[in-house]
């Protein structure tokens, strides 16, 4: 990438490139400049600039095709501003606040293509806490809260739309419980645990209608390699085969043929922690309910980013200590290779697939927004969050820029609405947590929107 960064959030667009969105980097901490990377190319090139820097915000591609990024960190703030971004003039808008500034929380597009953005945390303060974005009003409203505090959790929309919750850390330590939120009630109801504890997992929905929950973090610290399957008729899990080694802050990507790439994260080597990430990876088949390793990465990596683009490759972009180039999947040989540097480095960021036609000529590109340019532990160390916004071609395989965000975030969340637009909420900036958010448009200049009424 032109920049390196990690905690940032990747998006595959319409037209195959990927847009990358925020992070961190070890330099100036929590970034703004967005970059796009093109498969055909192989190249990246800045993309746009977010309204505020920001690193571990959400990113959400709208059913519209706009992308909403919300929430995040720029150094110790935590944000409560929201943005989005449209396709028609291919800019970052502010949204104002959410109801709750939040970071390290989830964003969810639910069928209705209303986004749920749930849990996290304020500073010190676990939240359980929820509220919807609705994309044809540009405003928030408050949901019923979670059963218990979480942040570091996991959130997937089931087949059926329910959203299943899993794990977080709260102030107790890690969780091992579960809820499903109802669309139709707009409410939390607990549903039966998962078997181990465990935060700073993944959670990937198979083409079965069950749910992948893979690794994460044990007691505060100690990454594992269990995995389980949860069944929504049953409403129960069961562990199916583990890892080949433990993993935390790792990435799980579907793949077309309906396996799980698993790559990255922090583990342990030869009995010693391995913080800034492990470069190795490894497949999940349904079929057998097994892991098998795959080629590795270039470098090892921890708080990166990874986007499944339309011609079934996966684009991995940022990670915390990581300053070289992104690497593409290639599921055909099962193995990495080398493409465009980020113009910024960054962690914590958030990286979306512009799928939606109404991006015309970057559908199909990645958007990689916000995030922090420093840090070198999970959700810790010092954060210097970014407002840029970088684009990927897949064509070219490379980055450009792609504007700015109204505020700088990480940690915050990014998502692509029905209409195309990006909405991106929340995150952390310095020195509090945001709750605004902002909307990314096609024109590099963001155009402010009132702050929402709960």
């Amino acid at each position: 990438m032109l920049y390196n960064r990690a905690a940032h959030r990747a998006v595959a667009l319409a037209d195959g490139r990927v847009l990358v969105i925020g992070g961190t980097t070890l330099e100036s901490g929590p970034l703004d400049v967005n970059e796009v990377y093109d498969p055909s190319s192989q190249s990246w090139s800045i993309h746009s600039y977010l309204n505020e820097n920001r690193s571990g915000c959400t990113a959400t591609m709208l059913l519209s095709g706009d992308l909403l990024v919300a929430g995040g960190v720029t150094g110790s703030r935590t944000l409560q501003t929201a943005e989005l971004l449209d396709p028609s003039t291919f800019s970052f808008s502010s949204l104002g606040n959410m109801n709750v500034a939040r970071n390290q929380h989830t964003a969810t597009l639910l069928s209705d293509g209303k986004v749920l953005l749930a849990g996290g945390s304020t500073d010190t303060v676990f939240l359980k806490s929820a509220e919807v974005f609705n994309p044809l009003s540009n405003s928030f409203g408050v949901v019923g809260s979670l059963s218990q505090e979480r942040k570091s959790h996991t959130a997937t929309q089931l087949q059926d739309g329910r959203v299943l919750i899993t794990g977080g850390e709260s102030a107790v330590g890690d969780l091992k419980s579960a809820e499903l939120y109802d669309p139709l009630t707009a409410q939390f109801h607990s549903t039966n645990s998962m078997n181990r504890s465990r935060s700073q997992h993944t959670a990937t929905l198979l083409s079965d209608g069950k749910v992948l929950v893979v690794a994460g973090r044990l007691l505060g610290a100690t990454p594992i390699k269990s995995a389980e399957l949860f069944n929504p008729l049953s409403e129960s899990f069961s562990f199916t085969g583990s890892l080949t080694i433990p993993r935390m802050s790792h990435r799980a990507t579907l793949l077309l043929d309906g396996t799980v790439l698993v790559m990255g994260g922090a583990s342990v080597l030869n009995g010693q922690p391995v913080d800034a990430g492990t470069a190795t990876a490894e497949l999940f088949n349904p079929a057998t309910g097994a892991f098998t390793s795959v080629g590795n990465m270039h470098t090892g990596l921890t708080e990166h980013d990874s986007t499944l683009l339309g011609d079934g490759r996966a684009l991995v972009t940022g990670g915390i200590l990581t300053t070289g180039p992104s690497d593409l999947y290639q599921p055909s040989i099962q193995s990495f290779s080398a493409v465009g540097q980020l113009l910024q480095a960054r962690q914590r960021h958030t990286a979306l697939l512009l799928s939606n036609s109404v991006w015309g000529s970057l559908a199909g590109k990645v958007v990689v927004i916000g995030g922090a340019t420093t840090g070198n532990s999970v959700y810790g160390g010092l954060q210097q969050a970014v407002n840029s916004v970088e684009l990927f071609d897949p064509a070219t395989g490379q980055m450009s820029s792609f504007g700015t965000m109204t505020a700088a975030r990480q940690n915050h969340t990014a998502t692509l609405l029905s209409d195309g637009r990006v909405l991106i909420a929340g995150g952390v900036s310095s020195p509090a947590i945001s709750g605004t958010a902002e909307l990314v448009t096609a024109n590099p200049t963001p155009t402010p929107t009132p702050t929402p009424t709960p």
